[in-house]
């Protein structure tokens, strides 16, 4: 009896070992795994971070990019080339540079003036056209080149559209040519029309 009491000891001593090694594996087994769940979920938190990296600097690109764009648009809508004043409208139609009666170069602008008022007018008295380069008012030329630039002070009835024309000294000058347009007696009313015009 006392020999089957010895065994029986010795076999639970032996489980309980073998229960506290289970249970020791068991929890370093979970451990590695809980290790490897974090580096896995640190790896998965990286690229999340690096993607949004990539998507926030997409972003930032394409507002650039849209500011430019943007830009490039207020830069084209900046140039107004027809307008309506006093029962009247004004349209922008080409430029041209031909030569006057004394030889010398000039510039021509060409609108169409419609007179939508109940009487008589003329583009001359209605409107005041200006072309400036290098920040200075060019020279008006003084000689017709054209019937379009004696329309200019002809009456127009109401309903009609003239095609008329501004002309300038012309130097030769490639530079950037600014038109504005406005009221002919102005106080410092906002422009009606103003836009470049490039020459290559």
């Amino acid at each position: 009896m006392e020999k089957v009491k010895k065994i029986a000891t010795t076999v639970l001593a032996v489980l309980g070992i073998l229960f506290v090694l289970i249970i020791v594996i068991g929890v370093l087994a979970g451990k590695d795994d809980s290790d490897k769940d974090k580096a896995k979920q640190e790896q998965t938190t990286e690229k999340s971070k690096k993607e949004k990296d990539v998507k926030e600097e997409k972003k930032t690109e394409k507002k650039k990019n849209t500011q430019v764009e943007d830009q490039e648009e207020k830069k084209k809508n900046d140039n107004v080339f027809e307008c309506e004043y006093d029962d009247t409208k004004l349209e922008y139609d080409e430029v041209t540079i031909t030569d006057n009666d004394l030889g010398g170069k000039v510039l021509v602008i060409y609108f169409n003036f419609t007179n939508n008022s109940n009487e008589n007018k003329s583009f001359m008295t209605t409107y005041t056209v200006r072309a400036f380069q290098n920040g200075v008012e060019m020279n008006d030329n003084y000689f017709h080149v054209g019937q379009e630039t004696r329309n200019a002070s002809s009456e127009v009835q109401p309903g009609a559209t003239v095609r008329v024309a501004e002309s300038y000294e012309y130097t030769g000058d490639k530079s950037t040519i600014t038109v504005e347009g406005e009221p002919w007696i102005s106080l410092g009313e906002k422009k009606l029309i103003h836009f470049d015009l490039n020459f290559k």
